[in-house]
């Protein structure tokens, strides 16, 4: 709220005006905590599929040895 106000309104502009900039902080940290959940995941997700495309090499690997060891017996 903006201009001048006499009196109980002007402390009521107040505390109205600094209970908006405290929301409006609150606001901002919640959206920075959402930024960086967000991040996170992405970086659980590219770990993972990391992780899930080495473990599909090394199955493929003993698939081939296990086909080798065959041929050889």
């Amino acid at each position: 709220m903006t201009g001048d106000r006499p009196g109980d309104f002007a402390a009521l502009k107040e505390a109205i005006n600094t209970a908006a900039e405290t929301i409006d902080r609150g606001l901002s940290q919640v959206a920075l905590a959402a930024d960086q959940v967000t991040s996170a995941a992405q970086e659980i997700n590219n770990s993972s599929q990391g992780v899930a495309d080495g473990a599909a090499q090394q199955a493929s690997a003993l698939q081939e040895i296990s086909s080798s060891l065959e041929q050889m017996s």
